[in-house]
């Protein structure tokens, strides 16, 4: 349903606990249990917490869509506060967590919000960009959101400098069997381009570091894609490793390592889990 039909005295029940809960007098929690009591549906009850954001983002009702006329919308973070281009509002964080308990009956029964088309497009139209970091090397923005927890990790960009995206959102992503699409599909939050932007400038940066050394003919071992002719790029002082596909150019993986692990990968121009001999 994406138009609401109110009778004249829900009008006048929805514009009395607006005014309430604006100026403070009533909670959140305390607005919806009032609104489902007095006969309003559970979509109706959503649009009036996306209403509730919409106030403090300057826009009217009708400008802010429910989840289901915009799915892809949602789950990128395109009406988050920020994203609008306007402070954070005051009941943002409840209003998000009490939509969130309401949307999680309509996943299907693998806990998809998005189907594998719609997460698709999703992550292809936000993820579209490409850097050339050396003549043989290239990393593409998309390959930079998969691999986001490794440069969190490996690169220290601290987080605290993106909303709507944090730590356990980079964790979520690492530890979803299927990587980046069923994420999405999941109603995963993307990493910020913002995010993509600061992992590409300091990976590149790291190749061309002085300091930093090349192995042409190194190897990595995939646990699904087996062995694959790389160039690694390695550095002695930070203890980072990026290796490359050596046929494609497009970053494979990078990380940051102690020094034993970073001696035996370097020593044995290799990266990940050689089979034992």
């Amino acid at each position: 349903m994406n138009k609401m039909v109110l009778t004249d005295q829900q009008s006048e029940d929805l514009n009395l606990l607006c005014y309430k809960l604006e100026n403070g007098s009533i909670t959140l929690d305390k607005a919806v249990l009032e609104l489902r009591g007095g006969g309003f549906y559970d979509w109706a009850t959503l649009a009036f917490i996306i209403y509730m954001l919409s106030l403090q983002q300057g826009n009217s009702f009708q400008n802010v869509p429910l989840p289901h006329m915009d799915p892809t919308g949602w789950a990128s973070g395109k009406y988050h506060s920020k994203n609008a281009g306007n402070p954070p509002s005051r009941f943002e964080p409840e209003a998000l967590h009490t939509m969130k308990q309401m949307c999680a009956a309509s996943v299907d029964k693998n806990g998809f919000v998005l189907s594998y088309d719609e997460a698709l497009k999703l992550v292809s139209d936000t993820y579209g960009g490409s850097t050339q970091i050396t003549e043989d090397c290239k990393v593409t923005d998309w390959q930079i959101a998969k691999k986001a927890y490794h440069f969190h990790k490996g690169f220290n960009i601290n987080l605290d400098n993106y909303d709507n995206f944090d730590k356990q959102d980079l964790v979520n992503l690492q530890n979803t069997n299927g990587g980046l699409i069923t994420y999405v599909q999941k109603g995963g939050r993307l990493p910020p381009i913002e995010f993509i932007n600061e992992a590409k400038k300091q990976l590149t940066d790291f190749c061309l570091l002085e300091k930093t050394e090349v192995i042409k003919d190194a190897q990595h071992y995939g646990q699904h894609s087996g062995v694959t002719p790389g160039i690694m790029y390695h550095n002695d002082e930070t203890g980072r490793i990026a290796i490359f596909n050596k046929t494609s150019g497009d970053l494979i993986t990078t990380e940051k390592y102690k020094p034993k692990p970073f001696n035996k990968f370097v020593e044995g121009c290799y990266l990940g889990n050689r089979p034992k001999t």
